[in-house]
């Protein structure tokens, strides 16, 4: 039998860190929303699967300027069909410094999502995110590279 949960299969440490979550959310605490979103997000016993109100969670901590938020936000948004959206959020959490979100612009200027495929735009954010560590960006970066010396191989500028 889990200790964490009550007889009706119900988890209260998910409901009670839900509830300690919205009550701090409202005193203006952005990490507050990012967790109450994340908990809406997966759900838990206690706490129904919502990603309508995980995204509101998000978009609340984004606009009080959390990088958590933001990056999340977009993920959400870009899922949905929402890219633009999702750039405009990624690109104030990158120039907070998450290489997450860095990593996200990258991969959408590579694919062209909801802007036109730019490889230099992308090679660019990868290289953010790569400063940051993230080992995938950094793949991908040298991927690019390749590919790009493929394409101007054997031509010849004046």
């Amino acid at each position: 039998r889990d200790l964490y949960l009550a007889d009706d299969g119900e988890c209260p440490a998910c409901r009670k860190a839900a509830r300690l979550f919205r009550r701090a959310a409202k005193l203006g605490k952005p990490r507050a929303n990012v967790r109450l979103g994340l908990l809406k997000l997966e759900g838990c016993r206690g706490v129904r699967q919502d990603e309508a109100g995980a995204l509101a969670a998000f978009l609340n901590a984004a606009k009080q300027g959390d990088a958590y938020g933001q990056y999340l936000a977009g993920r959400l948004l870009l899922d949905a069909g929402e890219a633009r959206r999702a750039i405009v959020l990624w690109e104030a959490a990158a120039d907070q410094g998450l290489g997450a979100a860095a990593a996200a612009l990258g991969a959408v200027h590579d694919r062209g999502e909801g802007v036109t495929r730019n490889l230099a735009t992308a090679a660019i954010w990868y290289e953010v995110a790569q400063a940051s560590g993230d080992e995938i960006a950094a793949e991908r970066l040298e991927e690019l590279r390749a590919e790009t010396r493929d394409i101007f191989k054997g031509m010849r500028f004046v």
